[in-house]
């Protein structure tokens, strides 16, 4: 409900966007954080890989049973980069 009544408020409906209701984005034309999940938008990430133009710094990697820790740590905000857990 919080969509059409930021439609009523703002006049441009591409600084609007919803995490909850997915259904909105395609009705109204309000954006969805987190970007477009497709094969082609992967096909180009995987070539930025392989030619080693894509850059994905890790912070922290910490076993699994660290998880907690590994979880504080985000929370402080100061994360850049990547935590990752490892199951070895």
């Amino acid at each position: 409900e919080a969509v059409p009544v930021s439609l009523e408020l703002v006049t441009d409906r591409s600084r609007i966007g919803t995490i909850a209701d997915y259904t909105a984005v395609e009705k109204y034309g309000v954006r969805r954080p987190g970007g477009d999940r497709s094969a082609e938008n992967l096909s180009e990430l995987v070539e930025l890989h392989t030619a080693g133009h894509l850059e994905l710094p890790i912070h922290l990697a910490a076993p699994l049973e660290d998880a907690a820790a590994a979880h504080a740590a985000v929370e402080t905000g100061h994360v850049r980069g990547k935590v990752v857990l490892t199951t070895d």
